[in-house]
């Protein structure tokens, strides 16, 4: 971006910080929740 845009600044805002982090989170859990289920079909 520095390259192409040299005068720009890097901005980080904590509201899509936290959204990232919990887009993450429930991807992590959806994946657990599948394992979970998978594996109790097996027992």
């Amino acid at each position: 971006m520095q390259r192409h845009f040299p005068n720009t600044q890097l901005v980080i805002d904590k509201f899509h910080v936290i959204k990232h982090l919990l887009d993450a989170l429930q991807q992590v859990r959806k994946q657990l929740k599948t394992q979970y289920i998978n594996q109790k079909q097996f027992l």
